[in-house]
């Protein structure tokens, strides 16, 4: 599974399809952070 916004993949997709989504979560959330301090939007608005 790959999310190109982000340049990840996860490889073992029969664990994520089952929930084992936290590693793409995180990255996730990791990404858009520093997308926030990037455009210097840290209030989310």
């Amino acid at each position: 599974m790959t999310d190109h916004r982000i340049g990840m993949t996860v490889y073992n997709l029969d664990a994520f399809m089952n929930g084992d989504i936290d590693e793409m979560v995180q990255a996730l959330a990791f990404a858009e952070n520093a997308e926030k301090m990037k455009t210097g939007d840290q209030m989310g608005m």
